[in-house]
């Protein structure tokens, strides 16, 4: 016997924001807060690394941490 799942069991879907410069970074910082504060939705955010430094002092001020960043070197294995 299945049980049903209820509104409050459904998977969020997934929302690619992808940002490059600190213009756009500006711009999307109050969408990825809002999408994060939504129970429909999740962000995932990709830093393309085209202006990282900025990008990074602009996520800062707003608590984001990019989910993913382009061009950046992977750890090598241990």
């Amino acid at each position: 016997m299945h049980a049903q799942a209820s509104p409050n069991d459904q998977k969020k879907l997934l929302v690619p924001i992808v940002v490059g410069t600190r213009p756009e970074a500006i711009k999307l910082v109050p969408i990825i807060v809002a999408l994060r504060e939504s129970e429909s939705y999740e962000p995932i955010v990709v830093s393309t690394g085209q202006h990282n430094r900025m990008v990074e002092y602009i996520f800062e001020l707003a608590d984001i941490k990019p989910d993913v960043t382009l061009g950046r070197d992977p750890v090598a294995p241990t």
